[in-house]
């Protein structure tokens, strides 16, 4: 029997397949862009595709893992679109394997949806651009050491982090790239500069992104001992602070700041429309439908104009690229019309 080369792969530290492309994302050199769009649903990532230039056709993939890529131009300028679904994970691998199959820098903007802690500054049907996001993780000590502590530690708290007493760790914030964030506000900012029922753009402070959608975002749940019942409280409480919440962005974040690649730098900014309330009288608030159907293509525009508009050591090159070559194994047939 001759092997799927899919599955060939002999590398566990990094893997790829034997037409080099990566193990979870699927991506090879030339298959997308130094300037990325990353959002999770790829409904979302269908309506930006709208937007691409017809020509050169847009490429889009799938991979056996369920991320998908679109690579194409907008305004003449190499873009990706890619769909890589929740969580901190799943941001990981996207990252990961974008900077191995990419050469110089990146540019990174995550479209995504997320709740309001402070419903005086940031509504629902808003859009935000955080300047600085922290992690909310879960410590699995907290319920199996015999002795419990806190529900929060970390950040402010400095004389108890890492200490394990808690069940949900905080971490430090971590900036956005300021020039990419700036050029996002600035997108934004004409974009929705219509109809104050098509949602208003207001930069925020301090995001948050939480392991999970359930504990770790403080929801409630009668058949898990959670331990989690002021946790959104704690969060959005001076001196913390935090004006919003969801699960991927400060990951995105983070890597960014570790990145150590002689490839390249890695810059990364993040806008969010505010789906629900979680605090305040907007608690429990969910955003109507017929604005998220407005708000997409405005948001996704703003953003394809901030990544072109951001100005990168290394472009995208048209030669060994998905609009010059064959890709065994997929993604050279199955364009955007």
């Amino acid at each position: 029997m001759v092997q799927d080369p899919a599955h060939a792969i002999k590398d566990a530290n990094f893997p790829v397949d034997a037409y080099g492309a990566t193990y979870h994302v699927g991506i090879r050199p030339g298959q997308i862009a130094n300037r990325i769009l990353t959002v999770g649903d790829p409904a979302r990532l269908a309506k930006i595709a709208k937007l691409f230039d017809s020509l050169p056709k847009p490429c889009q993939l799938t991979s056996r893992r369920g991320f998908v890529t679109l690579t194409g131009r907008y305004r003449g300028i190499p873009v990706s679109v890619m769909a890589i679904g929740m969580g901190i994970a799943n941001m990981d691998f996207f990252v990961r394997e974008a900077r191995a199959v990419v050469e110089g820098d990146l540019a990174i903007i995550r479209f995504g949806s997320c709740g309001t802690l402070d419903d005086e500054i940031l509504k629902v049907g808003d859009v935000n651009v955080p300047e600085r996001a922290l992690s909310v993780t879960t410590d699995y000590d907290y319920w199996h050491r015999g002795e419990r502590g806190p529900v929060v530690t970390g950040f402010i708290d400095q004389d108890v982090a890492g200490s394990n007493s808690s069940a949900y760790r905080i971490s430090q914030p971590v900036a956005a790239d300021q020039e990419l964030r700036q050029k996002l506000i600035d997108s934004l900012r004409e974009g929705l500069s219509g109809p104050e029922d098509q949602g208003r753009l207001v930069p925020t402070d301090l995001h948050a992104s939480a392991d999970g959608f359930y504990a770790s975002q403080g929801r409630s749940d009668p058949n898990f001992d959670d331990a989690n019942e002021h946790l959104i409280a704690d969060l959005a409480s001076k001196p913390i602070g935090v004006q919003s919440l969801e699960m991927e962005t400060a990951h995105l974040f983070h890597l960014a700041h570790i990145s150590t690649s002689k490839k390249g730098k890695i810059h990364a900014a993040a806008s969010h429309m505010i789906f629900t309330g979680r605090t305040g009288q907007s608690a429990g608030a969910f955003i109507d439908g017929d604005l998220v159907e407005r708000l997409e293509p405005i948001t996704g525009r703003a953003a394809l104009e901030a990544l072109i508009a951001f100005e990168i050591k290394e472009s995208h090159p048209v030669k060994n690229s998905v609009w010059q070559m064959e890709f065994p194994g997929g993604g050279n047939d199955s364009g955007v019309e």
